[in-house]
């Protein structure tokens, strides 16, 4: 058989810059959302830079992956069904071809229309039309109150469905996961706790996360969604858990 090889490229030990705005408002806040990073910067590492502008970066696949990568693999996670993949936040690339030459796709501007979108063109191409070396992606508002849900089905179809539901009922949701049965044992195995797992632990379970600006508009949003995944045992939800405190939260999603 025909070897073929391959080429890993590791941007960890350079481009590590973080370029924000020069202008900024009160309180050291930024006043256009959006953060030019090296190619190795991890995301954890520049939502850290953020932690003071009440801005963050949205897309979270889990690790902490470079930006870089998470550009070159096209990557996406639990907070795409509200703000998109890492194909919807990228305004502008800088990327070396094989040629040794180095072209800027894309600009600033969060609403840019003019000529080939090359930016969604780079982004899921794993390094095969250039090397990335740096990206500027756009930034969030941070979530002013956050609450999670854990809500277990007796069906994989049942937490689909009541998927799809919430989505036309326009919850607002932050983050939404999904684990088939299988998944939920394994999930319950890396957790450790698989001494305890109950027969519900081992069912198809929905991860859910809600923001809102007030307190009273996301307890709202909680009720609203316990009322619909249990409405006449449609989707056969067997159990609605909310939770507000920090490290449940992080647990949750970790």
């Amino acid at each position: 058989d025909e070897q073929r090889y391959c080429i890993s490229v590791d941007m960890n030990r350079h481009f590590q810059t973080i370029e924000f705005p020069s202008s900024s408002g009160k309180n050291g806040s930024i006043m256009d959302p959006w953060a030019k990073v090296g190619a190795g910067v991890t995301r954890q590492t520049l939502n850290q830079a953020l932690r003071h502008t009440g801005l963050y970066f949205s897309v979270d696949p889990g690790a902490d992956a470079t930006i870089g990568g998470m550009v070159a693999t096209g990557a996406s996670g639990t907070t795409a069904v509200r703000y998109g993949t890492m194909r919807d936040q990228i305004l502008e690339l800088e990327c070396v071809l094989a040629d040794g030459s180095v072209v800027t796709t894309g600009c600033k501007a969060l609403k840019n229309v003019a000529g080939y979108d090359l930016n969604a063109v780079l982004c899921g191409s794993e390094g095969t039309l250039g090397i990335i070396t740096s990206v500027t992606v756009q930034l969030h508002p941070l979530p002013s109150h956050v609450m999670a849900a854990v809500c277990v089905f007796e069906t994989l179809g049942g937490a689909a469905e009541a998927v799809a539901t919430l989505k036309l009922s326009d919850i607002p949701l932050l983050r939404c996961e999904l684990l088939d049965a299988p998944s939920m044992v394994a999930f319950q195995e890396y957790s450790k706790n698989n001494n305890q797992t109950s027969a519900d632990e081992q069912k198809p379970t929905l991860f859910l996360e809600f923001q809102a600006s007030s307190l009273e508009s996301l307890q709202e949003q909680v009720r609203t969604t316990e009322s619909i995944l249990q409405i006449d045992d449609s989707f056969g939800c067997l159990q609605f858990q909310s939770c507000s405190d920090e490290k449940e939260r992080q647990a949750l999603w970790a």
